[in-house]
């Protein structure tokens, strides 16, 4: 399975500047799926907060197969 899931904040300005970009790797990456989780909307949020130590917003976990790997936006792109 190849995932990328974002995680963050409900009313987060980085996350809304940040949306243009994170569609053209989506357009780019076809062969990921994609998923949003709102901390605080979301238990599954929560709970990658949790085990990750998640501190800021956007932050994404990229799933590659077994392997799990948390990246910042800026990282994002190279990370697929």
């Amino acid at each position: 399975m190849r995932k990328v899931i974002e995680i963050k904040t409900p009313n987060c300005s980085r996350c809304k500047m940040f949306e243009p970009e994170f569609k053209k790797i989506q357009e780019n990456h076809p062969e990921y799926e994609y998923e949003v989780l709102v901390f605080g909307e979301s238990e599954q949020a929560s709970e990658y907060v949790r085990k990750y130590s998640i501190k800021s917003a956007p932050t994404f976990i990229v799933i590659n197969g077994e392997e799990e790997k948390v990246v910042k936006q800026e990282e994002l792109a190279e990370s697929l």
